[in-house]
């Protein structure tokens, strides 16, 4: 009976050939889905890999039915967080959303402020908080510090300000 259980639940050898079989579907869907190049798609299927490694050897049971179906997701969720890491280190400075003529009049400046003192506004307020202190001078550490959380969810926080202030100005 006991044998039958363990039968029951992926082991890494089972993962492993599962990866080899799924391994060339998985590169054409990050390549048609996510447009990554084909070294790209081999890396996040090796990071999904690894992760399901991981899961595994720490105790977590998968049912051998439900293991394609488990890679798949794994590898997925790697796909978009491997976009994120991109969207982080590619980001757009908020002043540079704005148009600037050659010569920088004053009527242009006063437009621009009042520009991004619209954004400010339309910001949640803990988006507007981290642009505020991170265009005071305040690194990413320090307003993670400050606002007792991660240095990754500061980031992401300024960059998704930033992306929804680039839409609004694109209307």
């Amino acid at each position: 009976m006991t044998a039958e259980i363990e039968a029951a639940y992926l082991t890494p050898d089972g993962l492993t050939k599962l990866y080899l079989e799924q391994q060339d579907a998985l590169r054409a869907y990050l390549g048609h889905k996510y447009g990554c190049s084909h070294e790209k798609a081999e890396d996040i299927c090796q990071d999904g890999y690894v992760k399901a490694i991981r899961a595994i050897q720490q105790g977590n049971q998968i049912r051998v039915g439900a293991a394609r179906v488990w890679l798949w997701q794994i590898v997925k969720r790697s796909a978009i967080d491997s976009g994120r890491r991109a969207l982080l280190v590619h980001f757009v400075p908020l002043e540079a959303i704005f148009e600037r003529p050659a010569d920088k009049d004053v009527e242009w400046l006063v437009e621009t402020r009042l520009r991004a003192e619209t954004a400010l506004a339309e910001m949640k307020q803990r988006q507007r908080v981290a642009v505020l202190a991170l265009a005071s001078g305040f690194t990413y550490q320090e307003i993670a510090n400050t606002n007792e959380e991660g240095i990754e969810a500061v980031k992401m926080r300024v960059m998704r300000a930033r992306r929804e202030a680039m839409k609004r100005e694109a209307r």
